[in-house]
């Protein structure tokens, strides 16, 4: 890895802007991250620099990026990004992207069986982690025992730009449980 690759790595860690993307660039670096899921893209350069880290740390193994976002049906006072327009920004790096149009709570069952062993997956503010979306049926596919989930928190009056919060396999595995005891029911 070149100097100016670390120095932008140790920038991206520990004193990039909004503070709350820290996290993620520190989870990348720390587990050596290959595959990345992103449910909903808030900041579409931040996913960009997520896969630049990534691919820093691998350079024999190509990096796979998944986002699972509305794209051009994003509600109003979301940031408009077009299926075109992520393309042609993530399209830049060397990684194997996948974007996926649709909602994240209707969208992950059908390609959850292609996420396999997924690293990181990441939740957006504006993903909605209802404890009765189908979302959670589908989620423990994608993860092996060292797969990270973070879900980004809430904005609040004081905080505009919340950290990012980890979610515990227990508790995947708990609202996986019961989205099965509901289907059985």
């Amino acid at each position: 890895m070149s100097m100016l690759n670390r120095f932008r790595r140790l920038y991206w860690c520990y004193f990039s802007k909004p503070k709350a993307a820290r996290t993620l660039y520190r989870a990348v670096c720390h587990a050596r991250v290959t595959s990345i899921v992103e449910l909903g893209i808030t900041d579409p350069d931040r996913s960009l620099r997520l896969i630049q880290l990534a691919a820093g740390f691998s350079p024999d193994r190509p990096v796979c990026y998944t986002a699972i976002d509305p794209f051009d049906a994003r509600r109003e006072g979301q940031s408009p990004l077009t299926l075109k327009a992520a393309h042609r920004l993530f399209s830049v790096t060397s990684a194997k992207i996948k974007l996926v149009p649709g909602f994240p709570e209707e969208s992950l069952g059908p390609v959850a069986n292609t996420l396999l062993d997924t690293d990181l997956v990441v939740f957006a503010r504006d993903v909605a982690v209802d404890p009765a979306a189908r979302l959670w049926f589908f989620l423990p596919r994608l993860l092996h025992t060292q797969s990270r989930i973070l879900r980004h928190g809430r904005p609040s009056e004081e905080d505009v730009y919340p950290a990012f919060s980890e979610i515990e396999h227990a508790e995947i595995a708990r609202l996986a449980e019961n989205q099965t005891r509901r289907k059985v029911a």
